[in-house]
């Protein structure tokens, strides 16, 4: 009966570690490009004219570009410094990757962010993928978690179709599993999250 209880009570403290863990969850399997694709804002004022970029949907004149070190993949890591600040769970974002593939438009970028979110009382980080559709307006980087329009909601579905941002789905994936396997109270953490989030 006691180490029943201790089970019981051990189970309670993960859950409470890891209430909050459905957000990290949720962005793996391209499910945060499915969640920023679904969720699409109408816009009633006129867009700007920009000069169009017809190359933008073929992979070999678009590739997957490294911009970690670059303007856009600083405003990246602002944005997850400023979220680690304001959620409860997370303690930090780590080994933070940012890749981008030009939009449509001139001055305009589809941002696959690759992270490690660091969970308050686990040990292994969960590896995750944030999806972002980038715009540089007078000299500054601004970050939409959203689709803005259906043309930008177009934009997104057509280079997450390339194999490289799909072979980067399939790589956070296989490290997301790497880590249950690694992690035996992660992976009950979890799994104790599931049982919960279905009652």
């Amino acid at each position: 009966m006691k180490k029943s209880c201790q089970r019981g009570e051990g189970a309670r403290k993960r859950l409470r570690c890891v209430r909050f863990l459905v957000p990290a969850v949720i962005v793996l399997f391209g499910a945060c490009l499915l969640f920023f694709l679904c969720r699409v804002r109408t816009v009633a004022s006129v867009v700007p004219a920009m000069a169009m970029l017809p190359g933008y949907a073929i992979q070999s004149q678009n590739p997957l570009t490294d911009v970690t070190e670059e303007e856009t993949g600083h405003a990246v890591k602002e944005y997850y410094d400023k979220r680690s600040r304001e959620q409860g769970y997370a303690e930090q974002y780590e080994n933070l990757q940012v890749y981008a593939k030009e939009g449509n438009r001139e001055n305009t970028w589809i941002v696959f962010a690759r992270y490690e979110m660091k969970i308050e009382d686990i040990y292994t980080p969960v590896p995750g993928l944030g999806t972002f559709f980038a715009v540089k307006e007078e000299g500054t980087v601004r970050l939409n978690t959203e689709a803005a329009t259906s043309g930008e909601q177009a934009e997104v579905q057509a280079v997450a179709s390339h194999e490289d941002v799909q072979n980067l789905f399939r790589e956070t994936e296989a490290a997301y599993q790497n880590a249950l396997r690694s992690d035996a109270l992660l992976a009950e953490a979890l799994e104790d999250l599931q049982k919960a989030a279905g009652q």
